[in-house]
């Protein structure tokens, strides 16, 4: 399975599912019932929008997953499964690319750090 970079817009968990990037444990069956990849694909979608709404803000694996409703063991491997890294390096990845904006958006360093969640120019360093 390849990394899908968390900047790209169609690296969502439904454009990889729809590439055909899914696990074989994962295919569709047929039933009457949701299928449980397709309620896994959109628990992911609803992690990665919550990570995305808390701008700024630190989130941690078991506030998440209280979210959705599911252990942070298993909140952990079904949104690796789906997404190619973890949520710690999503939102990280997330981070990185608010930072990036704002400075393309003419904001100064100090600024742009500290609207994209750093607590100091330090930890941008440390990311890179």
């Amino acid at each position: 399975m390849a990394f899908v970079s968390a900047e790209s817009p169609s690296s969502g968990p439904r454009a990889r599912a729809q590439a055909g990037s899914r696990p074989k444990s994962q295919a569709p069956q047929t039933g009457g019932k949701a299928k449980n990849g397709d309620r896994q694909l959109e628990t992911v979608e609803a992690v990665c929008a919550a990570i995305e709404a808390r701008e700024g803000e630190p989130v941690t694996l078991a506030e998440l997953a209280a979210e959705v409703d599911m252990s942070p063991w298993h909140l952990q491997r079904v949104f690796k499964k789906a997404m190619g890294v973890s949520p710690r390096d999503y939102a990280d990845a997330c981070r990185s690319r608010r930072f990036r904006n704002k400075l393309k958006q003419g904001d100064s360093i100090a600024g742009a750090t500290y609207e994209a969640g750093y607590g100091s120019s330090s930890r941008v360093y440390e990311q890179a």
